[in-house]
């Protein structure tokens, strides 16, 4: 068990080379999130995850932001998530925990993101996923995704 937790911290340190830190510039608090876009970002970062969980990983990459495509082939993002989710195994339950909307993240251009915490049961573990989004062209596509571990399970 140990080891599989180790596997998965080293495949998300690759992996978040691939992700944005959610740490938001210096810049003044962006006003609030319009509730419909929430809305809309949430669906777009569930339907991410129930892809994910569904085991369709390539399908995922299509929901990605073109930045991050441009940067993970298909091939490389499935394994990538293949490797960061396999350790855990299968995700049993899911709750979100927080939502944040911010104008500015680190390392990312200004734009329009909101970031989401999931607190989620897998087989093996209790983890936080976070999935970032980012408006772009009327869609919200996923702009990061990794795991944190929460509370193992014995």
């Amino acid at each position: 068990m140990r080891l599989n937790l180790i596997l998965v911290a080293i495949v998300a340190l690759v992996a978040l080379s691939f992700v944005v830190s959610v740490s938001r510039k210096d810049d003044p608090q962006p006003p609030p999130a319009d509730p419909t876009e929430e809305a809309a970002a949430l669906e777009s970062s569930s339907g991410f995850l129930r892809l994910v969980d569904a085991g369709r990983i390539s399908d995922s990459w299509s929901l990605l932001e073109s930045s991050l495509q441009q940067q993970a082939s298909p091939p490389l993002w499935e394994g990538l998530i293949s490797g960061l989710r396999g350790a855990v195994g299968p995700a049993l339950g899911r709750e979100l925990r927080s939502s944040l909307y911010t104008e500015s993240l680190e390392d990312a251009p200004d734009g329009r993101y909101f970031v989401f915490d999931f607190d989620t049961e897998f087989q093996n573990a209790r983890m936080t996923e976070r999935v970032v989004v980012v408006f772009d062209r009327g869609d919200w596509p996923v702009s990061g995704y990794w795991l944190k571990q929460s509370i193992p399970i014995r």
